[in-house]
């Protein structure tokens, strides 16, 4: 059950060898393998079964960003206003795509690993990186660079803004097919489908995350969620959903069964979330600076979170019993 779930303490592992932020984490369609960015300017892969340091895959300026493609062949970065694609398993950049008039802020593989979405000052822009060539362009009002996500069914994505709004888009045609608002909270930080793509996961200025439910295509709505506490009344609960962190959060991830929702916050932990109840089940600390990205393995036994205290701990996980509130871990 969730309540028996609980990463196991004594394996815990910080990976170190970057000399500045560690801007982004991805599990590269493996458990057993990691892919990392940083200010440095390094790209790094690491073997979790091997003890020593990341190698790195390019060193150009700050890479503050990744996308790794599902089946782990391909790596994308920004470099000002193209967009670098390396290839993961003979460490050498494949092609450059170009196009924005702004630099990149961020990006997003396909389920399929085919396209790339990807968002800068002067809006969206799909790729098809078979063809290497853009496929669709979508202006976007005061963009500022905000987050974005694939739907794992390939056929929409989602692009998070200042005013609370989330718009999602169809992939094919580009048609804008939902507009969802977070009126009460302000600018989106984070996005996150579940894999299932029945739930959309986003936080926002007030420390908080909202999930949205689609109930039919292009038809979504707000799922209001109240932690039920031993003792309390409802009313009492309601406000208990998904509340912890003390700063921004900055990073979301379901873990691949659905069942667990991760956080990673600008407050220096990483949280843990039933994402039915809202409840905190876990607190994982450790990191001495902000978290900037999370990420869980395909198997769902490990989470990876990044941060700007120049390392990325890879949490293992195995049955154990939290107790009330969630367990908190150094």
């Amino acid at each position: 059950s969730l309540r028996s779930w609980n990463p196991d303490l004594r394996a815990c592992t910080v990976l170190r060898g970057h000399e500045a932020q560690v801007s982004c984490v991805h599990f590269p369609g493996t458990s057993e393998r990691l892919v990392t960015s940083s200010l440095d300017g390094s790209l790094r892969t690491w073997d979790l079964n091997q003890d020593r340091p990341g190698v790195g895959l390019a060193g150009e300026e700050s890479v503050f960003t990744l996308a790794c493609s599902p089946d782990g062949s391909l790596a994308a970065i920004p470099r000002g206003r193209e967009v670098q694609i390396l290839s993961l398993e003979n460490e050498r950049e494949l092609f450059r795509l170009a196009g924005h008039g702004a630099q990149v802020q961020v990006l997003a593989f396909g389920p399929r690993g085919k396209r790339l979405l990807t968002r800068a000052f002067d809006g969206l822009r799909l790729w098809d990186l078979e063809e290497r060539r853009e496929i669709l362009r979508l202006p976007l009002e005061e963009d500022w660079g905000g987050p974005i996500a694939f739907h794992p069914g390939g056929d929409a994505f989602a692009a998070g803004s200042m005013d609370g709004r989330i718009r999602i888009w169809e992939a094919d045609e580009g048609s804008l097919a939902a507009t969802l608002l977070d009126a009460e909270g302000g600018s989106i930080w984070a996005l996150a489908f579940s894999n299932s793509g029945d739930r959309l996961a986003a936080s926002n200025d007030g420390y908080e995350i909202v999930l949205w439910e689609r109930k039919a295509p292009g038809k979504w709505r707000r799922v209001e969620v109240a932690e039920q506490v031993e003792g309390e009344q409802e009313d009492e609960s309601a406000s208990k959903a998904f509340q912890g962190h003390g700063n921004l959060i900055r990073s979301l991830a379901f873990s691949p069964d659905d069942e667990r929702l991760v956080s990673g916050s600008t407050d220096c932990t990483v949280r843990v979330w039933h994402p039915d109840s809202g409840e905190l089940l876990l607190t994982l600390e450790g990191h001495l600076d902000a978290v900037t990205s999370i990420s869980f393995s395909p198997d769902g036994k490990k989470i990876a979170s990044s941060s700007s205290d120049h390392t990325v701990r890879v949490w293992n996980t195995r049955p154990a019993s939290p107790g009330p509130g969630g367990r908190r871990l150094h």
